[in-house]
């Protein structure tokens, strides 16, 4: 059994057959593609009989009108002469999935259609992510670009539009004839597997209008979603500074903890230097309680000496008593016993003797006792006593500096669980903001260099931040030889600050009457940007610089609050029709104009449309409520300074290395309105 595979959707007819064996292509090489067409299946029926066809595999298109319908009708004659069933396959879907040992998360097929345009559509990882859509290449180039994602393109083009793949920086993957019919047998297995016998197929046309149309629509409602992301963009910005200033908030007290911390261990460690003062004080006491007992041990050993010794007292001066009755009685004796009064006399002495060493010996104690109960012990006592009450004051402020440091622990705890909580809400910001800035549609804030070889150049699209955009820095670059030329560049990389300039000299900015301009027979008007002038403004930006803004930034420019866009349409016919010549871009910031874009049709240049152009948007300036407008020049751009310094624009300053690429200072030029 075998399947037969049909491809005439493109230039390149296909037909092939897959047998048990393998897969045999027939070509389609002579100039009359149809009647080569029939006359490779001749040759194919031949070699393989009709009968053993089991399954027919149909390219539906898109693609040319004529070969998408000759391959329908004659699939489905072949499916109803043979009953069996009918595949479509359409081609963008063939072509959706890269050669093998490439793997890429994005993909997407482009083929030509004729007049300039293409068929291309998205996928990622295999799943498709946008309608076929027929569109101009750039356009969708353009489109695709803003992915910043690894995306490969799968292109059956001829050299004019692999060139502009190839010149703006693109993977891409060329389809030829064999590829294509590999890529349709793998895609043919993958999806298919069992079918009904029959199978009505219907042709796959994209119309150029009605695809056109749903672009404009998705356009539409790929701004809407630009505009929110930018409202959602501000929000979270917002909560940015909000939360830095937290941050902020929380750093200063996070410090002053960290001071108070300081000071709890300060207070610690002059806590453990009482603690140790308190232990030597507590061994001084005990030490000192020790003394006490042994003192009060003499104390009642010496008490009771003296008792005893106050008993022998008592018994001496009783003995004494008793002698001093026995010497009066020996007084009264008479004369003849003398030798028994000496004798007494001698006992009596001897007995004085004895009764003053007893009352020597009594005095000796008492002394003693007066000592041990002198105001030495009581100094003692008392000093211990202002140890006790030092030890009871240490005691009472280590409790309360213990107090203070639990306090502003607990304070320390609770501050580093809102830091974290606040951590945690600006990574939760920063992913989101990162997970918008991946979105294809969030792509607004590109910005290209751009190089002008005309009378008027734009100056590049500022970077903003909001509905409410900071002041933007512009470049002006030099004119080419006997030419007024004005460009403008933006690097998001030279990190300094436009609000930073150097000023020669107080100026007074001109308010006075804009010059008025006079051209013979020249009818124009002033009108703000539409999309279907796209086409015209691409080309006059496209020939004036060599790296020019993409479709995508002027569309962006629409959806920005504070940028205004203006066309200027004319004819210096009396009946003819008006064409538009040029057009600017400023943007509209704290009651001034920012002029970022200007450019005139090369082929209406050096007829002073420029200068009409520029009155015209400065009187649109002051109607918008500006008070001034300007910009800034290179300091070589002599033509450009002429332009200005004739609508009145005067220098106010000087920018130090302002510009790169090259580097040159900047001059700032401004007029009031």
């Amino acid at each position: 059994m075998s399947d037969l595979f049909v491809s005439t959707t493109s230039g390149e007819f296909i037909l092939a057959v897959r047998t048990p064996t393998g897969v045999a292509e027939k070509r389609v090489e002579t100039e009359d593609r149809i009647e080569g067409f029939f006359e490779s299946f001749s040759q194919v029926a031949k070699e393989v009989p009709v009968s053993r066809f089991r399954r027919i595999f149909l390219d539906v298109g898109p693609g040319s009108f004529m070969g998408v319908k000759m391959g329908v009708v004659f699939a489905r004659m072949l499916s109803q002469n043979l009953r069996i069933p009918i595949f479509p396959l359409k081609a963008t879907d063939i072509m959706s999935k890269p050669s093998a040992g490439t793997t890429r998360r994005w993909v997407s097929p482009v083929f030509d259609s004729g007049n300039g345009f293409v068929y291309a559509t998205l996928f990622e990882e295999g799943k498709k992510q946008e309608d076929d859509y027929m569109i101009l290449l750039d356009e969708w180039l353009d489109f695709v670009d803003q992915l910043k994602e690894d995306i490969l393109l799968r292109i059956r083009l001829a050299a004019a539009g692999e060139k502009k793949i190839k010149d703006r920086n693109f993977d891409y993957e060329k389809v030829g004839r064999g590829e294509f019919l590999k890529d349709m047998v793998s895609f043919a297995e993958r999806k298919y597997i069992v079918s009904k016998i029959y199978q009505e197929v219907e042709p796959y046309y994209l119309n150029k209008i009605e695809s056109a149309e749903k672009w404009e629509k998705k356009l539409g409602e790929e701004m809407e979603k630009i505009k929110h992301l930018r409202e959602e963009r501000d929000k979270i910005l917002l909560d940015i500074d909000r939360l830095e200033r937290i941050k902020v908030e929380k750093e200063d007290e996070i410090s002053s903890l960290n001071e108070l911390l300081e000071k709890k261990q300060s207070l610690q460690r002059e806590i453990d230097k009482n603690m140790e003062e308190i232990s030597i004080l507590n061994a001084k006491r005990s030490a000192y309680e020790e003394s006490l007992k042994e003192k009060e041990t003499k104390i009642g050993e010496l008490s009771r000496k003296a008792e005893k010794l106050e008993g022998k007292i008592s018994e001496l001066e009783e003995k004494i008593k008793k002698k001093q009755e026995y010497l009066e009685k020996l007084k009264n004796l008479p004369p003849e016993i003398p030798q028994e009064v000496e004798l007494y006399l001698e006992q009596r002495d001897s007995l004085k003797k004895e009764v003053e060493e007893l009352r020597a010996e009594k005095e000796k104690y008492t002394k003693e006792l007066d000592e041990i109960s002198s105001s030495r012990f009581e100094a003692v006592f008392e000093r211990i006593r202002n140890e006790e009450k030092i030890l009871e004051d240490v005691s009472k402020m280590r409790e309360e500096k213990e107090e203070e440091i639990r306090q502003l622990s607990e304070e320390l705890k609770k501050i580093n669980a809102e830091k974290k909580e606040k951590e945690k809400a600006m990574s939760a910001l920063t992913a989101q903001m990162e997970e918008i800035s991946r979105k294809p549609s969030a792509r607004t804030e590109e910005v290209t260099e751009e190089k002008s070889g005309s009378e008027f150049s734009p100056v590049s699209q500022p970077q903003a931040s909001g509905p409410v955009a900071e002041e933007v820095r512009e470049e002006v670059s030099a004119p080419k030889e006997n030419e007024e030329d004005m460009r403008g560049e933006y690097h998001s990389d030279e990190g300094k600050s436009p609000e930073k300039f150097e000023v020669g000299e107080d100026v007074v900015l001109s308010s006075g009457k804009l010059p008025e301009v006079k051209l013979d027979n020249f009818r124009y008007s002033i009108r703000p940007f539409r999309i279907s002038d796209l086409p015209k403004v691409m080309e006059i930006e496209e020939s004036s610089f060599e790296r020019p803004w993409r479709r995508q930034m002027f569309k962006e420019e629409l959806s920005i609050p504070v940028s205004k866009l203006y066309t200027i349409n004319g004819t210096f016919q009396r009946r003819g029709p008006a064409e538009l010549m040029g057009y600017a871009v400023f943007w509209v910031v704290n009651e001034k104009a920012h002029i970022i874009n200007f450019a005139v049709d090369p082929k209406q240049r050096r007829k002073g449309i420029a200068k009409v152009l520029l009155t015209e948007i400065l009187k649109k300036s002051k109607s918008l409520g500006c008070k001034s407008a300007y910009l800034e020049v290179r300091v070589s751009a002599t033509g450009c300074q002429r332009l200005f310094e004739w609508a009145g624009f005067v220098k106010k300053g000087v920018r130090k290395d302002y510009f790169g690429y090259p580097k040159e200072d900047a001059i700032i030029y401004e007029r009031g309105l």
